[in-house]
């Protein structure tokens, strides 16, 4: 989406710094900038939300609510799934020693930018790696396709297709049999599974505004909206997750589909080393080979998350957790209790792995809070958990930027010039245009 001429000049520098041409600092495909998260800065922007519309959406203002909460909730997600999980956690320490890289000047050090920004090419893979061959199946009038998995050896700097290196992917065919599109199953497919489930839920809690008699057309309307974006090849980054959880799995209606493939997702986030080491190979997956071996040593978190598809029990009718810990009994993997140790264990020793430099004190923040999140709701964060705990503070949210250049910090509205987050912003901002250009230098 591009932004409108009363678009801010500071909200455009960060739209471009994450989808535009700095898009290589960004992990997730965004596609709009009405609102997104900022893995470089920790922040959230809202560029078509007014103080006054925000403000209006925290204190119960139905009509502000229904723009905002879905917004909001949505890039909480992401936020949550960077600052809480072991995944997120590691990504950010990689982030800050590649910004105090390029600050200490040290050209022996600038390695760790150029590691920060391989994880980054790991984590959400480059567009060639995604098709999509025909948008629609005109011949077709039922919404549906069919799907396949399969994988492929990615391309090294020298151009050639490494065996240590497997991608994986679904591709989608119409109902007709021509083919759609095909998508790799990557950490930004999961990390979009988790915020839709969120986006989903907030705007459910919004139609119960609504009268007994409009909220079951305003369900229906809302689920029906969600199914045909999930039918969308140029947004299978969003809902390849989605899918394979449903194929595999067994719910067809949305609200429940997301439910468990964003539990899925947090469990695959939050992964330690020595649990790939421990995942079973399903069977299905046998006719790849030696490329399962690869992709667990190389730490897959979507090849992680497929396992756990195959080993989840079907139509699951128990509850959302009771199902997660049939999956990991049934995948080799440790209780979820054990997990959320082993969770915690590693993300403490992280600081540990430290480039030290001026931004210490803020990544240490993210990293005391994102123990917090993992302490607090454990290696599965639900959307009912973490709503009801924003009322009573359980965690400090990130700051939100909106479109007249006013900052939430905290409970607090300040102008861009007085909020420390804006001052924050600017000067990050700074430092990632400054490794582009080691970037560009190293030609990569």
């Amino acid at each position: 989406m591009t932004s409108g001429s009363g678009f801010p000049e500071r909200l455009r520098k960060l739209a471009e710094l994450e989808s535009g041409d700095y898009t290589r600092w960004n992990v997730i495909p965004n596609l709009s900038v009405v609102a997104s998260y900022s893995f470089t800065t920790q922040t959230i922007e809202l560029a078509e939300v007014s103080a006054q519309r925000y403000m209006g959406a925290l204190s119960g203002d139905p009509a502000a609510q229904n723009k905002v909460l879905p917004l909001l909730l949505h890039e909480w997600r992401h936020w949550l799934d960077h600052i809480g999980t072991v995944w997120g956690q590691r990504l950010l320490t990689l982030g800050y020693n590649a910004i105090h890289a390029r600050l200490a000047g040290k050209e022996t050090d600038f390695r760790r930018i150029v590691d920060f920004r391989r994880k980054l090419r790991d984590d959400r893979f480059e567009k060639f790696y995604s098709e999509i061959y025909k948008q629609d199946d005109p011949a077709q009038a039922v919404r549906g396709w069919r799907y396949e998995f399969s994988t492929g050896a990615r391309f090294d700097h020298n151009g050639v297709p490494s065996e240590e290196h497997p991608i994986i992917f679904t591709r989608f065919r119409w109902l007709g049999g021509s083919l759609a599109c095909r998508v790799p199953l990557s950490v930004a497919s999961l990390l979009e599974t988790s915020a839709m489930h969120f986006e989903f839920e907030a705007e459910s809690v919004t139609i119960g505004n609504l009268s007994e008699d409009e909220q079951q057309n305003a369900l229906e309307a809302l689920q029906t909206r969600y199914l045909d974006n999930f039918y969308k090849p140029a947004l299978t980054d969003y809902s390849v997750a989605a899918h394979a959880v449903s194929n595999i799995v067994g719910p067809s209606d949305v609200p429940r589909c997301l439910q468990l493939s964003s539990a899925l997702a947090n469990v695959a986030l939050n992964l330690v080393d020595h649990h790939f080491d421990l995942l079973k190979i399903p069977s299905r997956f046998e006719n790849w080979g030696k490329r399962n071996q690869a992709l667990l040593l190389n730490r897959n978190r979507g090849y992680a998350f497929l396992c756990l598809c195959c080993h989840a029990p079907q139509n699951p009718e128990s509850s959302t957790l009771d199902w997660v810990r049939e999956t990991l009994q049934r995948a080799g993997l440790p209780s979820l209790e054990m997990m959320r140790a082993d969770a915690l264990d590693t993300v403490a020793n992280l600081k540990n792995d430290d480039f030290p430099g001026s931004f210490n004190a803020v990544r240490l923040a993210h990293l005391q809070r994102g123990k917090q999140i993992l302490d607090e709701y454990g290696v599965v964060v639900t959307f009912e958990d973490f709503f009801a705990g924003i009322p009573e503070g359980k965690v400090a949210l990130p700051a939100v930027v909106l479109a007249d250049l006013k900052i939430v910090e905290g409970a607090t509205l300040l102008d861009w010039e007085d909020s420390d987050a804006g001052a924050f912003i600017d000067e990050i901002t700074q430092m990632y245009l400054r490794c582009n250009e080691f970037m560009d230098a190293c030609g990569l």
